[in-house]
């Protein structure tokens, strides 16, 4: 999805979607099912209005935790609802396929519910690649999608773009693209509480 798609969500589209989605359950059992060490540094794509970048600063003693997100709005709401914190945050502007960070600079990758919303899958695994320090870990946490009522493709999406949105709703999918690009100790669980039901697919760089 180019830059200009990706601004097709308008602010009223990114408050409406904050509304709905910007507070979700799953975004407070981050902490736990990644289980970061203290001084990690931490990059989330697709931050939203920055709800898993505060849960996951709050749970640090130090290190960083880094926001991307392409749409505008967003940023600017997680920076709003971002108050000071004891570990630096950061947010930016960014899709995955183009990462405002330097090579090797980051310990764990998190895609909380947005990589079938990436606009070029294979680009973005391979920036991951790029930023994620040796030993570092991409974790992919998505709600388990055949359990919940049908999936409602944005209007603002072409074929193409819905064709991926259903396309990386799948485990199989999603860990043959991580295979596909190189990464290793590919793992997938399901998590389950009493509001929540995810599948977590963690992978490692060498």
């Amino acid at each position: 999805m180019t830059t200009a798609q990706h601004n097709l969500w308008t602010d009223e589209m990114a408050q409406s979607y904050d509304c709905q989605w910007g507070d979700h359950p799953m975004h407070h059992k981050v902490v736990e099912l990644t289980e970061l060490k203290s001084s990690a540094v931490v990059l989330d794509i697709g931050c939203g209005s920055g709800t898993v970048v505060r849960a996951v600063a709050d749970a640090l003693d130090s290190g960083k935790v880094i926001g991307v997100d392409p749409t505008p709005k967003m940023i600017e709401l997680a920076r709003k609802k971002t108050q000071k914190s004891h570990v630096a945050i950061e947010f930016y502007q960014s899709g995955a396929e183009d990462l405002p960070i330097e090579n090797h600079a980051v310990d764990v990758v998190l895609a909380v519910n947005s990589l079938h919303h990436w606009a070029d899958v294979k680009t973005g695994l391979n920036e991951v690649r790029r930023v994620l320090t040796v030993k570092g870990r991409l974790v992919l946490i998505d709600e388990l999608w055949d359990e919940m009522p049908e999936y409602q493709k944005p209007k603002c999406y072409d074929a193409e773009q819905a064709s991926q949105l259903e396309a990386f709703k799948s485990t199989e999918v999603v860990m043959a693209a991580l295979n596909d690009r190189g990464f290793q100790s590919i793992t997938k669980r399901i998590y389950r509480a009493q509001d929540v039901a995810v599948s977590v697919i963690t992978a490692f760089v060498d």
